[in-house]
């Protein structure tokens, strides 16, 4: 197991909001690669928010990528519950 962690990258939720994410979206595919280069076979990105920009990656990062959001949404389906989950988010104004 390799845990990568980068404090440079900029706040996902602010980039995202902006609407300018090509930076992010370099940050993060350089990222991918660093750790294909490693030999991972799978990863996991934690940062739910970096999900937005899946889509965006090359199709031979996407094939090994493990999708927090699929494996959350996946639980939900199987508890076969009524699940509330609330968020809120602020903008500046």
């Amino acid at each position: 197991m390799i845990l990568y962690s980068d404090p440079t990258f900029p706040d996902r939720s602010e980039v995202l909001l902006k609407g300018d994410y090509g930076l992010l979206l370099e940050l993060l595919t350089a990222a991918l690669y660093k750790l294909r280069d490693l030999h991972a076979s799978k990863i996991v990105i934690c940062c739910i928010t970096s999900h937005y920009l899946l889509p965006q990656l090359p199709s031979d990062l996407r094939e090994c990528l493990i999708s927090l959001i699929e494996v959350i949404l996946n639980e939900v389906i199987e508890q076969k519950k009524i699940i509330c989950y609330c968020a809120r988010m602020e903008q500046e104004s």
